[in-house]
């Protein structure tokens, strides 16, 4: 079985939890989009499983379910018994292709419809339980509802023992290094098996996650599978990871406890150097049977959420101004230049509204009322790319949104939630995209991955954490073309420019050309802090992305500056 089905499973079962704990959470932890696009997703990683990938997929479920506190565990039971029954429903009209989309089922009285379907109503359990539909839609791919109805049964009297972190061939999975330090290894339980340790504890436990009753998407997580899958084994081979101690390190200080992300990653290879979210936690607790159960009850109880990973799953929000060089991008490659007019209002009507779009000061953007798309770039000029978007239009906005990479699922090789570009119906549902509103949606690492396009000469390569493909030769790099190399020259120096007189000041390194932007959520109001930029010297090149989560209405500009230059003085060891 080749390692591509392993990473399908991995991929499969963090989706699995995402959605489970997305429901249960509520709105507050994803939209009703987000999850639509997360089932779908689901439904056809499913359809490339094995039926031996299948059966381990449905034996998730259990695992998923003892991992939420008693009063999540009854909703979910309940939830999953209307799902099994519509499942069923479901199966015994195989081939009956009058059942749409499981994940979003249409409010009542709506008449919309997709072409050539017709919608099946839902089975009365679904009435009372419409979230349940899901899991029915799992169950249906997986093919496996009678043990998924066996095992949600037997979860009833779940124990808390701990999975062995064992591999069929030599009864333990190897070790995981970054560096000559080792992150993960496999001790003896004396028990007669092996549990894992890290020695390192909450360094990189956003990168090894942890092995016990329920993995979250981690390199330990997509181990265990790949050590399951007959033939895929890896012995006593250590696995090198990508991550650079040094630079780990300084992302985890720096980060501290805010509860943020920061990616690093090398722009010509797409080695992510480092990846942190915080605030974390010690993997041990979880892989020691003793402790896992208590320990997984208190952090799915912290509302701080330390289990989500915010680099790739748990942060998809708003870019909001950083985005702007995703649009200033399709202006070049689209007959615009640096020094192209355009104008520059203190506020800007929307095309056939009287809402009105204004720049973050309430001030035109220079004293002429026009700017260079070099200068809007360079102060944040919010007016300017939102005429610019009603210009290019949605469909511009969008080749080039998914030219860097949104809108593709990754696989690192744990899974990566997309970022979205919406579908764009109007003008001013173009402006608002333009500058990082409306449905725009990324994470840290997509970020990351924008600037190290930029500072690649367009050429956004593939992001791992993996530096020696367990075992496999080394490959170069699969890229994505973003832009021309000339596209990202200008790219590259208007935001070294937004560095230099800019709102990203605050990303300067003396002796270092910075090229750079930062976002800050608007005083008074909650949001996200974003920053991105990157740099090179001696040979070497960075790219990094940093985002903070405001939940006390405070700007955190400082602060996200801070990790950002720490992260590049420590990618290219430069001093302070």
């Amino acid at each position: 079985m080749s390692s591509k089905s392993s990473d399908d499973l991995v991929h499969a079962r963090s989706l699995l939890e995402t959605i489970a704990r997305s429901f249960l959470r509520g709105s507050a932890h994803g939209s009703r989009e987000a999850r639509n696009r997360l089932g779908d997703e689901l439904v056809e990683v499913t359809k490339r499983l094995s039926n031996q990938e299948r059966t381990r997929l449905a034996r998730s479920i259990p695992s998923v379910v003892a991992a939420f506190p008693p009063e999540g565990r009854r909703d979910f039971h309940s939830f999953l018994d209307a799902a099994l029954a519509a499942a069923e429903e479901m199966q015994s009209r195989k081939g009956d292709s009058a059942v749409s989309s499981p994940w979003d089922p249409a409010s009542p009285g709506s008449t919309a419809q997709p072409q050539g379907r017709q919608r099946t109503a839902a089975p009365a359990t679904i009435g009372k339980h419409p979230r349940a539909w899901i899991t029915a839609a799992v169950a249906a791919f997986v093919g496996l509802s009678v043990v998924v109805v066996q095992l949600v049964h037997d979860d009833r009297g779940v124990t808390t023992q701990g999975r062995p972190a064992e591999s069929p061939a030599t009864g333990q999975l190897p070790a995981l290094l970054a560096g000559e330090q080792t992150i993960a290894i496999s001790v003896e339980d004396g028990r007669g098996g092996y549990r894992r340790q890290y020695p390192q504890g909450r360094t990189y436990a956003t990168v090894t996650g942890f092995t016990s009753l329920n993995e979250v998407a981690s390199l330990d997580a997509w181990l265990r599978d790949r050590a399951a899958t007959p033939g895929a084994s890896d012995g006593d081979h250590a696995i090198h990871t990508t991550i650079v101690p040094a630079v780990q390190e300084v992302a985890v200080r720096e980060l501290g406890t805010a509860r943020g992300a920061a990616v690093a990653v090398d722009p010509a290879t797409g080695h992510i150097l480092a990846m942190a979210s915080t605030p974390g936690y010690d993997p041990n607790l979880l892989a020691d049977p003793d402790t896992a159960s208590a320990a997984l009850r208190s952090l799915h109880a912290d509302a701080t959420e330390p289990l989500s990973n915010r680099a790739t799953t748990g942060i998809v929000a708003a870019p909001g101004e950083v985005f702007e060089v995703v649009t200033a991008a399709a202006a070049l490659s689209n007959g615009y230049t640096a020094d192209t007019q355009l104008p520059g209002p203190a506020v800007l009507t929307l095309p056939g509204m009287t809402t009105q779009l204004a720049n973050r000061d309430n001030q035109a953007c220079s004293s002429t009322g026009t700017t260079t798309l070099a200068d809007a770039l360079r102060t944040s000029c919010t007016t300017a790319f939102a005429d610019l978007g009603i210009r290019l239009g949605g469909r511009t906005l969008q080749e080039q949104a998914q030219a860097f990479g949104i809108g593709r699922a990754g696989h690192i090789p744990v899974p990566v939630q997309p970022s979205v570009f919406p579908d764009v119906r109007s003008p001013h549902e173009a402006a608002w995209a333009a500058v990082g509103a409306f449905d725009v949606r990324i994470t840290p690492l997509q970020l990351a991955m924008i600037s190290s396009g930029i500072a690649n000469q367009g050429k956004v390569a593939t992001p791992t954490l993996l530096a020696d493909h367990v075992g496999e030769p080394p490959m170069s790099p699969a890229t994505l073309t973003a832009t021309t190399p000339e596209v990202a020259g200008a790219l590259a120096a208007m935001m070294r420019g937004a560095v230099v007189s800019g709102p990203a000041r605050g990303l300067t390194i003396p002796g270092l050309p910075v090229a750079g932007l930062i976002c800050d959520s608007p005083n008074g109001s909650a949001g996200i802090t974003w920053a991105t930029a990157f740099a090179s010297t001696g040979g070497r090149s960075i790219a990094v992305a940093v985002a903070l989560e405001n939940h006390d209405k405070r700007t955190l500009s400082a602060q996200t500056a801070a990790v950002t230059r720490g992260l590049i003085r420590a990618g290219l060891d430069v001093n302070e």
